[in-house]
């Protein structure tokens, strides 16, 4: 990860601030935690949760002198399972606390006087003996409990040696200034979480039938926590967390590059999303996306956005119907830094009921009183040879006819598929939340759409009254959702996994990055 610290050890991500999208492999909080120095960290969760993987990935940032304590799996299955993990902890600093050996107490003759399990003692000799700052992972203190071989006359008194092995524990590595971090695989309380100066439970849950995670921060010290929870992956084997969705953007924008079709698919502008759906979407094809309530208007148009420009870009026409709220002059600026603004012109059609544009430049003014409104028979024709178009009218007969001319002049000269985007909210607006009369116009256009091996995408926001009808009329069908402030996408026809959605604006341009969550 880029990095630079202040003053006070706190970590700065210049990378994000500049667009560039990085995988993050531990919390920021739990980073400028450990840079404090002389912490104990308890990772708790079920079996299962991830807390290995946490870790492990943890150190992978930390890049300080590591000793791993472990308990479950010997040194060589570590590797095995996580081949990365050679590089960051060495063979020697790795404790094996699978022998029942290294966790037997020696003989005391009373209570008072009972030593140290060997493993201990080996840690704190590696400890005074490294020369840089030290982390000591034990994972799990769960077995090393559970395994703890007490002479006969120390027997029945478990939980005072528990307590006081804990004591001893977090004592003697903070006066040695290392790091702690115990790996707990319950989430009760415990005397440990008060000797404890930071917690963070894992949890797995999930979002219709698909696995998700957090990781809940309970508390670290000294530390001011803005965000308690955070979705998280495994994917890869690797701990990845997810910060809240942001808008990317660059200073120096770059020209689209277009992503190639496949013969029997159009690209969705994304690598990520061809690669779930096999090449993209099927030529032909009408494909929707349902958004949750709290999921804003741009993040999911990250998933839209590529493929208009992907379009526009190779001359094709891109007939936008934008969402509520969302003027043609809104739609113009998100997609005029990547393509020409001629392209835009001759390529691409807005088709609003309503321009609420905002701060409108001069040249849109001027563009704008070219546009009529029509509102039926006798009335004004409609000028499509503008990039805006102003529609009022309610007549199903007189929209198809509307659209069939935008359909014809954009591919009078190409021969090239169009895009037909519509956002059903704008749609059932424009017809006053006539169902009847809305369903048989999707009809018909999703049937054009088909007939003419174009390409068809329609967003549904929560509470339209088409929308079942739509998702049983669609190809595909695809759900937006916030977690924890991150957005994710999933296919619901064909059934996907989960999958995390951020945008790297690296090249200038907004890649839409896709991350399983397993």
């Amino acid at each position: 990860m880029w990095q630079d610290k202040t003053p006070d050890n706190t970590v700065i991500d210049k990378a994000s601030s500049m667009g560039q999208f990085l995988p993050r492999h531990i919390l920021r909080e739990l980073l400028n935690f450990l840079n404090m120095g002389k912490h104990v960290l308890v990772v708790k969760g079920s079996s299962g949760a991830g807390k290995t993987t946490l870790v492990l990935s943890t150190l992978k940032e930390w890049g300080s002198n590591n000793i791993y304590v472990s308990t479950r799996i010997t040194p060589d299955e570590l590797y095995s399972q996580y081949p990365w993990v050679s590089n960051i902890v060495y063979r020697n600093n790795i404790l094996d606390a699978t022998r029942p050996k290294s966790i037997r107490i020696p003989f005391a003759e009373t209570i008072e006087e009972f030593a140290l399990p060997e493993t201990l003692n080996v840690i704190y000799k590696m400890i005074e003996t490294s020369t840089v700052p030290t982390t000591v992972i034990i994972d799990s203190w769960n077995a090393i409990i559970e395994r703890l071989s007490l002479p006969k006359n120390l027997r029945g008194n478990e939980e005072w040696i528990r307590n006081k092995l804990e004591v001893l524990l977090v004592d003697s590595i903070k006066e040695r200034g290392a790091n702690l971090i115990l790996t707990l695989e319950d989430e009760k309380v415990t005397k440990l979480d008060y000797l404890a100066d930071g917690i963070v439970t894992l949890h797995r849950k999930e979002l219709d039938g698909r696995t998700i995670r957090e990781i809940t921060i309970e508390k670290l010290r000294k530390m001011e926590i803005k965000q308690h929870k955070y979705l998280f992956t495994l994917h890869n084997g690797v701990f990845h967390y997810f910060e809240p969705f942001e808008e990317r953007h660059t200073k120096s924008p770059q020209r689209w590059q277009i992503t190639q079709d496949r013969p029997d698919h159009f690209s969705t502008g994304s690598i990520d999303f061809d690669t779930i759906l096999n090449g993209g979407y099927a030529r032909g094809s009408y494909n929707v996306f349902e958004i949750d309530e709290n999921v804003s208007n741009w993040a999911f148009m990250t998933m839209i956005r590529p493929t208009i420009l992907n379009f526009v870009a190779q001359q094709r026409g891109a007939m936008i119907v934008p969402i509520q709220g969302n003027s043609p002059e809104y739609v113009k600026k998100s997609l005029l830094p990547y393509i020409e603004e001629a392209s835009f012109n001759n390529y691409a059609r807005i088709i609003s009921s309503k321009f609420e544009a905002e701060d409108k430049t001069e040249k849109i003014k001027k563009s704008i009183d070219t546009i009529f409104s029509g509102e039926g028979k006798g009335h004004a024709p409609i000028d499509i040879s503008q990039p805006y178009i102003i529609y009022s009218g309610d007549s199903v007969k007189d929209r198809m006819a509307l659209w069939d001319s935008v359909f014809s002049l954009l591919g009078k000269d190409t021969k090239q598929p169009i895009l037909d985007f519509t956002s059903f909210d704008t749609l059932e607006y424009s017809i006053g939340g006539n169902a009847t009369v809305a369903i048989k116009e999707i009809s018909e256009a999703i049937k054009k759409i088909r007939d003419e091996g174009n390409l068809g995408i329609g967003v549904l926001k929560p509470g339209l009254t088409v929308a079942q009808q739509v998702k049983n009329m669609a190809d595909t069908h695809f759900r937006v959702a916030e977690i924890d402030g991150a957005y994710v996408i999933y296919g619901k026809k064909p059934r996907t996994n989960i999958y995390n959605i951020e945008i790297d604006a690296s090249k200038g341009y907004p890649e839409t990055k896709l991350t399983l969550v397993v």
